[in-house]
């Protein structure tokens, strides 16, 4: 059957976030069905569950998945809202968090969330890092 990690993880957005990054994030949590091309290459975009990794389920967990990208109308601001669960077995959650690191808009160290594979109790604490690099 495999095993499952459960993710949470949320998130403001810079301003002027490119758009083809907000339609992809759409994309992914399931508010479009339109697949934006990737523009810019990275490792996460090559793993098997990338397009549906945000909006997956199963029983391991209490809380059900629940992704969404919004913006707020008043101050145009774009808020990421995290948390589902899937067979992280290509590190997505990580390839994830590099990818969508230089969009956010937090302070070093800032938390963001976290995640927890289903044959354990601790939480792997998420806090924004300024620099990531790729693999």
């Amino acid at each position: 059957m495999g095993e499952y990690t459960e993710f949470h993880f949320n998130a403001r957005l810079i301003d002027k976030v490119p758009s083809d990054v907000t339609a992809m994030l759409e994309y992914m949590v399931g508010d479009s069905s339109y697949c934006p091309k990737i523009h810019h290459q990275h490792v996460l975009f090559n793993t098997a569950r990338w397009q549906h990794m945000l909006r997956m389920d199963s029983s391991y967990f209490e809380a059900t998945t629940d992704s969404s990208v919004t913006c707020d109308e008043f101050n145009s601001t774009y808020y990421l809202n995290i948390r589902c669960n899937f067979k992280n077995y290509c590190e997505e959650i990580r390839k994830f968090i590099d990818w969508i690191s230089p969009y956010l808009n937090h302070k070093e160290g800032d938390f963001l969330g976290f995640y927890r594979w289903s044959g354990t109790e601790t939480p792997t604490l998420i806090h924004h890092k300024l620099h990531i690099t790729s693999e």
